[in-house]
């Protein structure tokens, strides 16, 4: 099928008029004047980005919480006008402005936004996942937040860096000090080489840590992914770095730029659109200022593209850098980034019946209930004999996962548990470090890190019949009601009371709740609308800041769409409306009773057609009617002895006694009625 994108309040969508239309999460593209401006200042994220104009203007796109100016929509707008530089961290944005205060906006659940004013001004800060740390003008080091806490001793800074629970600074004399945890520190991604000299600057990636020393060489080190801590023999005279996920950058004195590692080829096609001075990179995504101010890079929030042709859908997931599309045929569809083999989807070993994206790798379970798993810089880990798998569904790092008997499994992929975490489950749900179960017996359970209650039982006693989940936050509903529990910072819990009980989905994003029924979607919270077309519902998600709904537009398969459809319950290609009441024959037909002669036409169309085949105006065909069982002038269902003995018994009278006998209504009970009751004889029908 061709698409074409086009904007929504919060998405780019997917659209096309063909059934099973995918309307998929993207981004905003940036200001329409975005090219014709310069630049001082860039920031890169996985799904999101920043610029800084020469005259001090902020842009910001991708997909965030909230920009500065507190209007979520507003991506790729102008948000702050005296701009010098600026930071993306996890869930959280700072920028530094010219007067050297600090603005920070988005997630503040660990304090990352409580900027400590009477330490400004500042001279560069950085954005973490759960922190921020700042410079001051005197060199020193400081921070809010979550974070690695700055080590006592660490002197007078010039430089600091962090990302992912690690920090990074370079003192006044160019020696550079990391402290922090977790992962990445555990492979030598906190042990700088006890040779390596005075440094000018130094880029954090995921795995592995990229210096640029004074003398202009480049040290590496770290977890290596594909070389990414190999720099090329020989390299010198650079004059910036940056480190992403799988891959290293530098910039040398002429403007060039070099690469190595596991490099996306839309990264290695912009190394002619050079000369380059200003470079950053995170994840996937790359960022580069030209000498002549022009920004160009790449990042899955700029890329728009996906595939024109999906196909019929029935479950799309995202991951950190990817879509996965489950098509209705069992192949599934992934686009986005292949830096760990994610594209390459063993369709071969299909059909699946469910899909879910773990961290950068992709699970999928077959039609034989087998989980499989492919992309990804680790190994999954499956044991044998682990019972056929029908549905999954990702945390963070946990798979949970539910078996063809009901078995709940939850653990980590790379050590999966062949024993269920407990039976009798009905249904799953994740959210992002809390999952919930609903059981047989429309109990709801839950587990994982709940700040705001939401792994937890909800308070109601209802029996629930379906459930769902939102980062933070958890839905159930009943017969007749939503309960939803868990963080509330924007309405995501405020049900509206006037929602339809026909409720088929329940799922939520960061700051905002989902609800959908068989043609009807409602969304609350951050982000209260969502335009959908008129169709079957199919599939509904969500994931922090977007919606996806698959919609059926053709609900019957009969090439009308179908808000234009005049029946959408049943093929009607023609359109065919034989009483012109707006309503097509074939739904006409749909109604019990209405097509007595089973000739395809309904029957109230050819009584309006030919009066004369209802005479007794009952709305019914004359036709349809069973003929009265005459003989039976006792009336007690079947004409047998007793109706002979009444007819005998009225012989030569006008039959007007205790039963009428004259069965044909010629005045006189003779031989015409008798006749007429031993041809019933028998049980009437």
């Amino acid at each position: 099928m061709r698409v074409s994108p086009v904007v929504m309040s919060m998405a780019i969508v997917v659209k096309s008029a063909t059934a099973g239309d995918v309307y998929a999460v993207g981004e905003k593209i940036l200001h329409p004047d975005a090219d014709t401006w310069q630049y001082s200042a860039l920031e890169v994220g996985p799904l999101a980005g920043a610029l800084v104009t020469t005259d001090g203007k902020l842009l910001c796109w991708g997909q965030f919480d909230v920009w500065p100016t507190g209007v979520s929509a507003a991506l790729g707008d102008v948000a702050v006008a005296d701009a010098k530089a600026v930071s993306i961290g996890g869930l959280h944005a700072a920028c530094i402005r010219r007067d050297g205060s600090v603005l920070c906006w988005g997630s503040n659940d660990s304090g990352q936004c409580n900027v400590p004013f009477e330490l400004a001004p500042f001279k560069q800060v950085v954005a973490g996942r759960f922190g921020t740390l700042a410079l001051t003008e005197s060199g020193q080091v400081v921070g809010w937040g979550s974070f690695p806490e700055v080590p006592n001793d660490l002197g007078p800074s010039a430089k600091i860096a962090m990302v992912s629970g690690r920090c990074a600074a370079i003192g006044a004399n160019g020696s550079l000090r990391e402290w922090g945890y977790g992962w990445a520190c555990e492979h030598g991604a906190c042990e700088p080489p006890a040779n390596l000299g005075a440094c000018l600057d130094v880029a954090l990636g995921y795995f592995h840590c990229v210096a640029l020393r004074a003398d202009g060489t480049v040290a590496c080190w770290g977890l290596d992914v594909a070389g990414s801590t190999v720099p090329p023999a020989g390299l010198s005279d650079c004059i910036a770095v940056a480190a992403a996920d799988a891959f290293s950058c530098a910039i040398r004195s002429d403007g060039s730029l070099v690469l190595w590692g596991a490099v996306p080829p839309e990264v290695l096609a912009l190394q002619s659109q050079g000369p380059f001075t200003q470079i950053a990179a995170e994840s996937v995504s790359i960022g580069l200022l030209r000498t002549d101010g022009k920004f160009v890079g790449y990042s899955p929030a700029l890329d728009q593209s996906g595939p024109t042709d999906v196909g019929r859908c029935s479950k799309v997931v995202w991951g950190v850098k990817n879509t996965l599309a489950l098509r209705e045929d069992g192949t599934i569809v992934c686009y986005g980034s292949d830096e760990w083999g994610q594209l390459d989807v063993p369709n071969e070993l299909g059909p699946f019946i469910d899909v879910a994206m773990w961290d950068r790798a992709a699970v999928a379970i077959t039609a034989g209930g087998d989980l499989l798993c492919w992309g990804g810089p680790y190994p999954c880990s499956f044991p044998h004999g682990l019972a056929p798998m029908k549905r999954i569904e990702h945390m963070n790092s946990i798979l949970v996962a539910l078996d063809a008997t009901g078995g709940l499994h939850v653990g980590d992929p790379l050590k999966f548990p062949s024993d269920p975490f407990t039976t009798d489950v009905h249904e799953i749900a994740v959210g992002t470090n809390h999952w919930i179960a609903l059981l047989d017996s429309g109990e709801v359970i839950g587990s994982g890190d709940d700040p705001c209650g939401e792994a937890g039982p909800p308070s109601s006693t209802l029996v629930f019949q379906g459930i769902g989940t939102g980062e933070d936050h958890s839905l159930a509903h009943a017969s007749l009601a939503v309960t939803a529990w868990g963080c509330n910072l924007t309405g995501q819990l405020d049900v509206p009371h006037d929602l339809p009980h026909d409720i088929l989905y329940l799922a939520g994003g960061k700051e905002h709740s989902v609800a959908a029924g068989t043609h009807w979607v409602r969304q609350w919270g951050l982000f209260p609308h969502l335009d959908i077309p008129a169709g079957r519902i199919e599939f509904m998600g969500a994931r922090r800041f977007g919606t996806v709904v698959i919609v059926d537009t053709d609900s019957d398969d009969d090439g009308v769409p179908d808000d234009i459809d005049n029946c959408d319950e049943a093929a009607n290609p023609g359109q065919a409306d034989c009483n012109g009441d707006g309503t097509g024959d074939a739904c006409d037909l749909l109604e019990p009773g209405n097509d007595c002669d089973s000739d395809g036409v309904p029957d109230n169309c050819e009584i309006a057609a030919n009066p004369s085949l209802d005479l007794n105006s009952d709305g019914v065909l004359d036709a349809c009617v069973p003929a009265p069982c005459l003989g039976d002038v006792t009336g007690n269902g079947v004409v047998d002895g007793v109706d002979l003995a009444a007819m005998l018994g009225a012989w030569g009278t006008a039959g007007q006694g205790q039963f009428d006998c004259d069965v044909n209504d010629d005045k006189t009970v003779d031989g015409a009625d008798l006749a007429m009751l031993l041809g019933d004889w028998g049980t009437c029908s």
